[in-house]
C-alpha cells in the first residue's frame, strides 16, 4: 500500500503483468505493457498467414509481450525479437521459458541493428512515443528508454519507419504503435519511406493508436 501512495505501477509491486493469453514476469527494466498494445497484436496477426512459415521481427521487445503473443497463435512462423537493453532480454528470456515455446529467438542491439541481412514479412514495433515535455511523475518507475523520444515524442518512430523498408519482404509489412495525436504525422513518415496501403486502427477507447504499411519492395 505505502508503494501504491506512492503511484508505482502495480506489476512492478506484484511482478508481473497479464497480457494477450500470457502472465508475464514484470521488473523496472522494462515497460509494463499497456492493454491497447494487444490492438497491435491484433493488426500483426492479421498480416501474418496462419499456414506460411514466415519471418516475424519484434524491435524493442522489452518483456516479450507482443514477440509471445505472435509465436503463440502463428506457431509455424519465427519471430526475431530484438532489444537493447540486456536486462529486458534476460527478462524477455524468463517469459519465453514459461511458455515452452520455441518459434521465438531473441538479439541484442539497437531496433533494426541485429536483423543484419534478414528479411522479414512483418516487422512490429511499440517503440517510445512520449514528448518529453510530457514527463509525468507517475511515469517515472518505468524506464526512460521505453517511453520517452524527443520533444515531439516521434524521434524513435522516424528511425524505425525509415529503416524498415531495408529490412522487410517486398509486400512485407510494418506496423507500429504511437501517441493518441500522432497518426498525422506518422501517416507521413510512411510515405516518405514509401510505404503503400497505409492505415491507422483506433485503440479501444477510440483513439487512433496503430499504424502499419506494406512495403512495395522497390527500394
Amino acid at each position: 500500500m505505502k508503494r501504491r501512495a506512492k503511484s508505482e505501477p502495480v506489476a512492478y509491486i506484484i511482478e508481473r503483468k497479464a497480457f494477450w493469453t500470457h502472465e508475464l514476469k514484470i521488473t523496472r527494466d522494462v515497460l509494463v505493457p499497456r492493454p491497447e498494445t494487444e490492438i497491435l497484436v491484433e493488426r500483426a496477426l492479421a498480416r501474418i498467414p496462419i499456414t506460411e512459415a514466415v519471418q516475424v521481427a519484434d524491435l524493442g521487445t522489452g518483456s516479450g509481450a507482443i514477440a509471445l503473443s505472435l509465436a503463440e497463435e502463428r506457431p509455424l512462423c519465427h519471430v526475431t525479437a530484438t532489444d537493447s537493453s540486456g536486462a529486458a532480454l534476460k527478462l524477455a528470456e524468463q517469459n519465453k521459458a514459461k511458455t515452452g515455446l520455441r518459434n521465438i529467438s531473441f538479439k541484442q542491439g539497437h531496433w533494426h541493428e541485429p536483423l543484419g541481412t534478414d528479411k522479414f514479412t512483418v516487422i512490429v514495433c511499440n517503440p517510445p512515443y512520449v514528448p518529453h515535455s510530457h514527463y509525468e511523475a507517475a511515469l517515472t518507475y518505468e524506464p526512460d528508454q521505453a517511453l520517452f523520444a524527443g520533444p515531439h515524442g516521434l524521434d524513435e518512430l522516424k528511425t524505425i519507419i525509415h529503416h524498415a523498408p531495408n529490412h522487410l519482404e517486398p509486400n512485407g509489412w510494418l506496423l507500429v504503435e504511437h501517441g493518441h495525436d500522432q497518426a498525422t504525422q506518422v501517416q507521413a513518415m510512411f510515405q516518405k519511406a514509401g510505404f503503400k496501403d497505409i492505415q491507422t486502427t483506433n485503440d479501444y477507447a477510440g483513439h487512433p493508436r496503430t499504424t502499419e504499411g506494406r512495403n512495395p519492395g522497390n527500394r
